[in-house]
């Protein structure tokens, strides 16, 4: 996994800020996009999520209605995923 060194240490409570470059796929479509704090490769704390829209480059003409309606079957069946994971994870 990219790891991006930290400048200096952060003490707890305190706010830092940086940036983390991504790279988009050449398929367009949503994707998830997770990070998660880790320190001398243990992770910590609560993953951050985002879905990212990616979108024909340059493209004119695009049927976004069809987009949408693909991004959200995507986006559904995403959900029922981790849902399932979710009820199996509480069963376990």
């Amino acid at each position: 996994l990219p790891m991006q060194a930290l400048a200096y240490e952060i003490p707890s409570g305190e706010i830092a800020q940086w940036t983390l470059p991504i790279v988009a796929p050449a398929r367009i479509g949503l994707y998830w996009t997770e990070w998660q704090m880790a320190r001398d490769g243990d992770a910590f704390g609560d993953k951050a999520s985002s879905l990212v829209a990616v979108t024909p480059e340059g493209e004119i003409d695009i049927d976004i209605a069809a987009l949408l309606e693909q991004w959200l079957d995507e986006l559904q069946r995403e959900i029922e995923d981790r849902f399932d994971q979710f009820l199996q994870d509480l069963a376990d």
